[in-house]
């Protein structure tokens, strides 16, 4: 399978890589924990994720400012800069609505993106994800000191393909204390959640408090101790309420809707498949 690499420029000046690969109607991928659009297709991790994906859709997927293929060298870190970043990339490729799919830390991003946007997320899925990050859920000295070792760890561990030392200590740092707990119950998109039972990283009380807090169409759990659910997840994200199903006219939330709705647009890009998306000005 190939994939196409592009590139857009956020308004502050930040290169974004992101890449597109598959056939059929588009799902997006939230950037997550340090990824890369090109060493990705052979990871152990990663390898079996974009395969099962990408089969039968157009997979939509970015590296966020800091790391990959994107510009590394970029001052300071803020949540909402990679909110705005998963923005750029959905109007910069042409996308109207379509379904979202969060993993790990990506899910705090998809969150965010379908409070700010929720006429676009037709539904969202969440994958090894949590509502607050390990600094703010910490309630306990332990977890705390737990919560701050990361950091140390980051600074003196951690490989170097996907982004500098210093960058990681940021990254950890930004996510730790990331809480979108109050938002989202304002997710308005039906959401399906997958966790595994024995994750080290994100307890599976984080799961059942995102189940709480969203309007949960669906919770799947299985008995690996890996902090991304097994590869048979990938089908429950791609038949989950029939992805390729055409969406609604009128259906603004998502109820009911499975896959892209276009709309308006001013001209129009053929995808990898033939097929062709609508699209809007402004990609570099």
């Amino acid at each position: 399978m190939q994939q196409q690499i592009r590139y857009c420029r956020s308004p502050d000046g930040v290169r974004v890589a992101y890449g597109l690969s598959g056939c059929g109607p588009p799902l997006v991928k939230a950037a997550n924990w340090l990824t890369h659009l090109d060493l990705e297709w052979t990871s152990p991790i990663w390898a079996h994720w974009l395969d099962g994906l990408a089969r039968r859709h157009t997979l939509v997927r970015y590296d966020e400012r800091g790391c990959g293929l994107s510009d590394w060298d970029i001052g300071g870190f803020r949540f909402d800069d990679w909110v705005d970043d998963l923005e750029l990339l959905v109007d910069g490729v042409g996308l109207d609505r379509f379904p979202l799919l969060g993993i790990s830390q990506g899910g705090v991003v998809a969150i965010a993106y379908a409070v700010r946007h929720p006429e676009r997320v037709s539904r969202l899925v969440l994958a090894g994800a949590c509502s607050r990050g390990r600094f703010a859920r910490a309630a306990t000295p332990e977890e705390k000191e737990e919560a701050q070792l990361d950091l140390v760890l980051g600074r003196i561990g951690w490989q170097r393909a996907t982004t500098s030392n210093d960058n990681v200590v940021r990254f950890l740092d930004v996510f730790a204390h990331i809480d979108v707990s109050a938002i989202a119950p304002s997710v308005h998109c039906p959401t399906l959640i997958l966790h595994s039972r024995g994750d080290l990283r994100v307890p599976k009380a984080q799961a059942q408090e995102l189940a709480a807090l969203t309007r949960t169409a669906g919770c799947g759990r299985n008995s690996s101790t890996n902090w991304t659910p097994s590869p048979a997840a990938d089908n429950a994200v791609c038949n989950s309420g029939d992805w390729g199903r055409a969406a609604q006219p009128g259906d603004h939330h998502g109820r009911g809707a499975t896959s892209v709705q276009t709309g308006r647009s001013q001209g129009a890009r053929a995808d990898p498949c033939g097929k062709r998306f609508p699209y809007r000005s402004g990609v570099r």
